[in-house]
């Protein structure tokens, strides 16, 4: 008679920052932040727009390529 055996597949990779990309961006949003100086919430909330105004579609594709994610 054979065994029966469960096995579980987890639909989602562990966190990690090489395989990440969000992280990547995370890494960069923080820098410029801290570059800025902004120390209150509010003032952090006026950066974040004219940071984001910054990355290009093509920033965010390298990110996913760092990170070992096929191009299409």
């Amino acid at each position: 008679m054979g065994r029966a055996y469960s096995i579980y597949v987890s639909a989602w990779l562990a966190p990690s920052e090489i395989t990440n990309p969000i992280e990547q961006f995370f890494a960069k949003l923080k820098h410029w932040l801290r570059k800025a100086g902004k120390r209150t919430t509010e003032a952090v909330y006026d950066a974040i727009g004219p940071i984001l105004d910054t990355v290009t579609p093509a920033e965010c594709s390298n990110y996913f390529s760092n990170a070992g994610y096929a191009q299409t």
